[in-house]
Order: C-alpha cells, then sequence, then structure tokens
C-alpha cells in the first residue's frame, strides 16, 4: 500500500511538473498581438478653475493585447496615453504603440488627437474664447487633455500609469501639471499618472529655445515658419443673408515636413511616410495655439514678439519624468533639452537617442529607438502598501527552482528602499486531485539587491 501510495504521489509530481512546463513553454513561445478599436469622448471643457465652458469631441486610438490561446497571462496590466505634437496628429504614435504591446512592454496604449487634430473637434461654449477651431491654445489643449483623463480614470476607472508628449503635446503635458500646481494638485494625485516621458518636447519660458528667441530675419526663427506659412481658411458659411466665418492657421508643406521631421542633411530616413500617408498624417495647426508656442501675437496681424508659454521651475520633483532628446532633431538641441530636464526636476539628465535616423519624428519612423523608455519607473514617492513603502510594480523574469527543475516566469516585483517582495501566480490544469483547479502563490522576502535575473528557491513551506 505505502509503494503504492508513493508512486502516485510520484506521478502526481510528474503531473504537476509537466503542467508547468506546458504553461511556461506557452508563456515565453507565444507573440502577443493587438486589437484596434476608435473611441469618441464628448467632453466639457471649463478652462481649469472657471466656470466657463468649451466642448470638445475627443478621438482616441486605443491598441489593446489580445491574448493568444496558451498566451502568456499579465497579472499587472500597464497602459500608456500619447499626446502628439504640431501638425500632427493620432498617426504619429500608431507604429511605437504596436510595438510596445507585441515586446510587452504596455497592455493598453491610448493615443489621443489634440481637438482641431485628426478627429478630434470642438464647439463654443460659455466661454468667449475658442469661437471655433483656429483659436484654440496650448491652454484649450491642456484643458482638452484634462477633461480627457477625469472621464477615463475617474468615470471609466483606466489605469493610466504613463503619459507621454510629443513635440509640443510634451507643451501640453507641462501646462496641464504646471496649473494643477498652482492649487496643489499634480498628474498622479488627480488621474494616477505615474510616469511623464517628454520626447523632443517644446521649450517654455523663461528657458532659452534658439528657434523661438531668434528674430524673424533668422532663417531658422520658429517665429517665421509660423508667420510665413500661416493661411486663411474658411470654416463656414450661409447663404442668405451671405455670411461666411474665417480662420487663421499654420499649413506645413509637404516638403518642409520631410525635411525637418522626418530627414537627416535633406535625405529622407527609413520609413518616413510616403505622399500618400502624409495625407491623412499632417494638420493644420491653429494659428494661436502656434502663436503661443513661439511668442508671436496671436492675431495674425502683426509680427510682434510677445512671452511664450511658461510653466514654473521643478513640476516633477519627487515624481518620474524622463526628457528624451533626439539626436537627428533640427528644432531642439541637446543643451536646450538638458535645460528643460533640469528645469522640470532638479538634478534630473535628459535622455538621449543616438542614432542615424533619430529625428523629431522618430516614433513613427523607427519605433525600436523607444521601446527601452518603457521600462518600469522605480517610484520615489512615499506610499503605503501594507507593510511595504514605494510600492511601485516593476515586471522582471526570474528563474525559480521547483522540483529541482529550473522555470522561468514572468513576475511582479514590489519593492522599497529596504526590501522587495516578489509575487507571482500560476493557474495549473491537469490531472490533479478532485480534478480542481489550483492556484500557487509565492512570497519571498529579502533585503535589496540589485536585481535583473536570478534564480530563487522556493519550496512547499512557501505556498499562502
Amino acid at each position: 500500500m505505502k509503494i503504492q501510495l508513493g508512486i502516485q504521489n510520484r506521478f502526481r509530481k510528474v503531473g504537476l511538473t509537466l503542467c508547468f512546463l506546458i504553461f511556461l513553454f506557452g508563456v515565453n513561445s507565444i507573440n502577443a498581438s493587438y486589437a484596434k478599436e476608435i473611441l469618441t469622448y464628448d467632453l466639457i471643457g471649463r478652462n481649469f478653475y472657471s466656470l466657463k465652458t468649451t466642448y470638445y469631441t475627443i478621438n482616441v486610438v486605443h491598441y489593446k493585447y489580445v491574448r493568444d490561446p496558451g498566451g502568456p497571462i499579465i497579472f499587472k496590466p500597464r497602459s500608456v496615453l500619447f499626446v502628439h505634437g504640431f501638425g500632427d496628429n493620432s498617426t504619429l504614435f500608431e507604429p511605437l504603440a504596436k510595438e510596445l504591446i507585441l515586446k510587452g512592454k504596455a497592455q493598453n496604449v491610448y493615443i489621443m488627437d489634440l481637438p482641431g487634430h485628426g478627429a478630434s473637434t470642438m464647439a463654443p461654449g460659455t466661454s468667449e474664447y475658442p469661437a471655433n477651431y483656429s483659436q484654440l491654445s496650448v491652454t484649450n489643449y491642456a484643458d482638452a487633455l484634462r477633461a480627457l483623463l477625469g472621464r477615463m480614470t475617474s468615470t471609466e476607472g483606466k489605469k493610466i500609469q504613463t503619459i507621454v508628449g510629443h513635440s509640443t503635446g510634451g507643451l501640453v503635458i507641462q501646462t496641464i501639471q504646471d496649473l494643477f500646481h498652482r492649487n496643489g494638485g499634480n498628474l498622479l494625485s488627480s488621474f494616477g499618472i505615474e510616469n511623464t516621458i517628454l520626447l523632443g518636447s517644446d521649450i517654455p519660458s523663461p528657458l532659452p529655445w534658439y528657434g523661438g528667441d531668434a528674430p524673424m530675419s533668422d532663417p531658422n526663427s520658429a517665429k517665421s515658419f509660423v508667420w510665413n506659412f500661416r493661411i486663411l481658411k474658411i470654416l463656414g458659411s450661409l447663404p442668405d443673408p451671405p455670411y461666411a466665418e474665417f480662420g487663421w492657421f499654420v499649413k506645413t508643406p509637404d516638403d518642409f515636413y520631410i525635411n525637418t521631421k522626418y530627414a537627416v542633411n535633406g535625405v529622407p530616413v527609413t520609413g518616413a511616410p510616403t505622399t500618400e500617408q502624409l495625407k491623412t498624417m499632417s494638420d493644420l495647426e491653429p494659428y494661436v495655439a502656434a502663436a503661443n508656442i513661439v511668442g508671436l501675437d496671436y492675431t495674425a496681424q502683426t509680427t510682434d514678439a510677445v512671452p511664450r508659454i511658461s510653466v514654473a521651475q521643478n513640476l516633477w520633483n519627487g515624481f518620474n519624468l524622463k526628457v528624451v532628446w533626439m539626436d537627428k532633431d533640427v528644432f531642439f538641441s541637446q543643451s536646450e533639452t538638458q535645460g528643460l530636464a533640469q528645469y522640470l526636476k532638479e538634478g534630473l539628465n535628459a535622455i538621449t537617442i543616438s542614432d542615424p535616423e533619430a529625428t523629431h519624428n522618430s516614433p513613427f519612423s523607427k519605433p525600436s529607438l523607444f521601446l527601452s523608455l518603457f521600462n518600469f519607473f522605480m517610484s520615489r514617492r512615499t506610499k503605503r502598501c501594507g507593510t511595504l513603502t514605494n510600492c511601485s510594480i516593476l515586471l522582471y523574469k526570474i528563474t525559480f527552482k521547483y522540483n529541482n527543475i529550473l522555470l522561468p516566469l514572468p513576475v511582479s516585483i514590489k519593492s522599497s528602499s529596504t526590501n522587495f517582495v516578489i509575487e507571482f501566480q500560476l493557474t495549473l490544469f491537469g490531472i490533479i486531485p478532485m480534478r480542481k483547479r489550483l492556484k500557487h502563490k509565492y512570497w519571498i522576502e529579502h533585503s535589496v539587491i540589485q536585481l535583473r535575473t536570478g534564480i530563487y528557491y522556493i519550496n512547499s513551506s512557501s505556498v499562502l
């Protein structure tokens, strides 16, 4: 009888081990896939702390992780929201969104069209401005983003860990953080956003920016670009009585768009958009917003210089921030971007992406350059999490030893300055007692060490 029980126990161990191995093979060998959907949000902007309203219809492109049969189970899904820049729309980030999901860096990627871009629109409310979308300002962009984040996180309960702003999108994120800061708030406390990444961001006042500070006579002046490429567009008309509404915009010529955003020394990089793609990628920029960015009179009637958009210093002290410079970006220098990093967060150094094709719009043309930016941050803010503080969640691949077999597993790590907890949860199916589903959860506590990939030993006493 004892021999028979011993054989049964051994077979059970073998069965469990085989289930582990089958599961792990699925986790490590099957690629992720994604699905795309379009989300539309009808929002009321309240100009932050004003009762006057503007109505926005915001288009959001959503790429979501789809688990293939036998594919990896994601225990701590990560979500990212992208905000595009000057004269662009959500198409800029679609290649990077796909890469993030396929490489397991995120499971939900949201890309908003700013008002007046892509499929996003606006309508006047009780606020005098903007009366139409040619009058949209950078502050209106920030107001629309605030309303969108409020709807997504508070009303819908979505969790967005990381927000990314490119070019003017970076300035929009700085503006919203600045406006919250004035009243004791921030992106983390308002929306739960833990991480901010600024890619080739516009530079606010009072920081120096050659393009924005250069006089109109300078061929590299951003002011002259905005002024010389302005156009007057008919926004609507009525036949009786005759009436037409006009608005000023900045229209970037296709050759200028490619040569500044997707070319090195006049040669387009691999992955630059085709002429056909440009039809849906390049958008008009409302003149008021363009003037805000470069420091021009917003009426489009004079070339008078005015102060650029300004934000307060040290807005990200105590928060996770990455400021990124692409070394073939013609709009901003390395020193200007470094100055921005240190202005927004004391002691922060900018990250340089060095590549022969690291142009201003390389998130579209070469998205692989940016994947490493999305390794999860270690929070430095104190936050209670049971007996732990700083309970940021990081994903690593850890190798455990079970029944003398090495098992690589995706796990979550909760870390503090003094200890960390490794957690993984695994559901087994197979020939197991009572034909029930078993859930194993292991917690291992150690002194904090430099943790990347290692071998950790577990046994039955670790099972809760």
